[in-house]
């Protein structure tokens, strides 16, 4: 009976997903084609993803999906980050309706109800996975950000120290790396240049970088800048020396988690070495 079950909603289900295919693909092919191949698996079935998203009216403005958006708009930048987080919803939907009817007609197929838990799992997988790797390379990021920030904020603060103005600070301290974020600073520059406002464009680095430390300091240089204070420098330095001691401490908590993980495989060894040691004894004794 189940096996009835099951391959009836696996037909309708791959039969659903093959019309989709059919009538649609020529619709979705100019988008489909936008996609990089390299970073899904069988885009080419994401014209199912699509036309679902738009009979089951996705909003694409809801929070979860604009909190994503931000999220990948430091990687890609607003634009590009709203088509990502699109494309990502399109794939995870186009895994569960198209691998779901398979895995159900395998399961029937081969009388082996495992069959249709293995695909669920795989489907799973695809779907935390895109998750997972836009996350990952967000948190890379912030990472490469933060070992980055001290050094040129000690820089800034020098400069400002010895009376150079921001701007000619910021294009100065641009040019001393060439990490992300001083590709970022860069940015800032050009922004200023451009004539956008000092507090707009220090506000749209923060929110390139996503990191709470370069979101004190846009804050920071944007109340001097607004106020015309001539404490800028001051304020920097101690910021500066704030953030070296927060980096030591980030260093010393990574030795002690590093000490602690070093730990469990040594205790696995002395274990290993008194069974080693204390089984012969006793079976000696026992003789």
């Amino acid at each position: 009976m189940i096996n009835i079950i099951f391959s009836v909603i696996g037909t309708i289900l791959g039969g659903l997903c093959l019309f989709i295919f059919i009538t649609d693909k020529g619709m979705y092919d100019p988008i489909i084609g936008g996609i990089d191949a390299s970073q899904y698996f069988i885009k080419d079935i994401f014209v199912v993803g699509f036309k679902l998203m738009r009979w089951l009216g996705i909003d694409v403005s809801s929070d979860t999906i604009q909190k994503k958006i931000r999220k990948l708009s430091e990687l890609f930048g607003p634009k590009e980050a709203k088509k990502i987080a699109i494309y990502d919803l399109a794939a995870q939907i186009s895994y569960f309706a198209v691998f779901s009817p398979i895995a159900l007609l395998l399961a029937v197929i081969m009388d082996e109800p495992l069959v249709l838990l293995m695909g669920i799992a795989l489907i799973a997988v695809l779907a935390v996975y895109i998750e997972y790797d836009q996350t990952d390379k967000v948190n890379k990021r912030h990472e490469v950000i933060q070992r980055e920030f001290p050094h040129m904020v000690s820089q800034m603060a020098l400069l400002v120290n010895a009376g150079m103005p921001l701007r000619e600070v910021i294009t100065t301290s641009a040019q001393k790396g060439e990490g992300i974020l001083y590709q970022e600073l860069r940015v800032l520059a050009d922004d200023m240049a451009n004539g956008i406002p000092d507090y707009e464009a220090l506000d749209r680095f923060s929110t390139r970088c996503g990191v709470d430390s370069v979101r004190k300091f846009s804050s920071l240089v944007e109340q001097n800048v607004r106020k015309g204070s001539s404490e800028l420098a001051s304020s920097l330095m101690e910021l500066s020396s704030e953030i070296w001691r927060n980096r030591v401490s980030a260093v010393k908590e990574e030795g002690e988690k590093a000490s602690t993980k070093l730990m469990i495989p040594i205790m696995i060894i002395f274990i290993g070495i008194m069974v080693m040691v204390i089984v012969p004894i006793f079976s000696g004794a026992q003789l």
